[in-house]
């Protein structure tokens, strides 16, 4: 069984910039998948999880968006 069974796969996290969504994030790269980093108001915290995913060698990206707004 492979180390990374994620490899070539991607990843949308919620909230991913802080507390749980962080953790996620992080645990999805580290099985291989690339990220989508979600935050909505904690862009520091987001482009922090990004740059761990990346330290990980995975691709990673920040989104902004209010999921609650139509």
């Amino acid at each position: 069984m492979s180390d990374r069974p994620l490899q070539g796969r991607a990843a949308l996290v919620t909230g991913a910039g802080v507390r749980l969504g962080r953790a996620i994030a992080l645990g999805l790269a580290r099985a291989g998948a690339d990220v989508v980093v979600h935050y909505r108001a904690s862009q520091a915290g987001a482009e922090e999880t990004a740059a761990a995913v990346r330290e990980l060698g995975r691709r990673a990206w920040t989104v902004r968006a209010d999921l609650a707004d139509l």
